[in-house]
């Protein structure tokens, strides 16, 4: 059980985090171009070599179209032995036509195919925040519900079109 005195460190440490996200979503400084990333047709393969520093780390990730948040998630929480789920694979899962965000894509917009939805992320800006080397032991339940807490408010606060 948390002190009172815990809890309002906890909360300083969150407001923090906001206001950093807050500060690179609105101001993106360094985002990643997806033009050379994804790649089009049936068998086609992303490149996602430019990710390969983020293959252990757990973070948040942000979609921009023109500097607007259009979709948030989350990677790397280590939900499943062994995970696969680490930054990097998240984003690689977002980038197919299987990926949530296509699928939202075409949830959302009525006349978009899945291969129009493939075309409009090639388009999209990627944004990685609150980057975090693997790490281990009690400091990754923190860590993680920090993250999935940060990324509910971010979600809240510039409701992305494409997150259902």
């Amino acid at each position: 059980m948390y002190k009172k005195k815990e809890y309002y460190q906890i909360i300083e440490e969150i407001n923090k985090k906001i206001e950093e996200c807050i500060e690179d979503i609105t101001n993106p400084k360094n985002p990643f171009t997806l033009e050379d990333v994804v790649k089009e047709g049936k068998n086609a393969r992303n490149d996602l070599s430019q990710f390969n520093q983020f293959k252990e780390s757990f973070g948040i990730y942000v979609f921009l179209d023109k500097k607007k948040p259009v979709y948030i998630g989350k990677g790397g929480t280590g939900r499943r032995e062994n995970s696969t789920h680490y930054l990097k694979d998240r984003i690689g899962q977002e980038l197919r036509a299987d990926g949530t965000l296509a699928k939202n894509i075409t949830k959302i917009d009525d006349d978009v195919s899945k291969d129009d939805a493939i075309k409009r992320i090639k388009s999209f800006n990627l944004l990685i925040l609150q980057k975090t080397e693997k790490i281990h032991g009690n400091e990754v339940k923190k860590e993680i519900k920090q993250m999935e807490a940060l990324e509910t408010f971010l979600i809240a606060i510039f409701n992305p079109a494409y997150n259902l």
